[in-house]
């Protein structure tokens, strides 16, 4: 079966050119200046499309909240 989607300006599916989605997950910890070098980084990279996360970290205990992830701070 062939499907096709439109996703923004571009159709996707079977047959078409694909497209790069960069994971950026929660890797700009809440920093809007991280998160747009971030977004920069994965078009300098060929990417057509970034994609977040969110994380409620009001649940978080307040050591975790204090404490850098480690992808974070190489």
């Amino acid at each position: 079966m062939h499907i096709k989607l439109n996703a923004s300006d571009r159709l996707v599916g079977d047959g078409l050119p694909v497209y790069v989605v960069a994971e950026i997950g929660i890797n700009h910890n809440g920093s809007l200046d991280t998160a747009k070098k971030l977004i920069d980084m994965a078009q300098w990279c060929g990417a057509d499309y970034v994609k977040f996360q969110k994380r409620d970290v009001e649940s978080w205990p307040e050591a975790r909240k204090r404490s850098p992830r480690p992808a974070a701070t190489r």
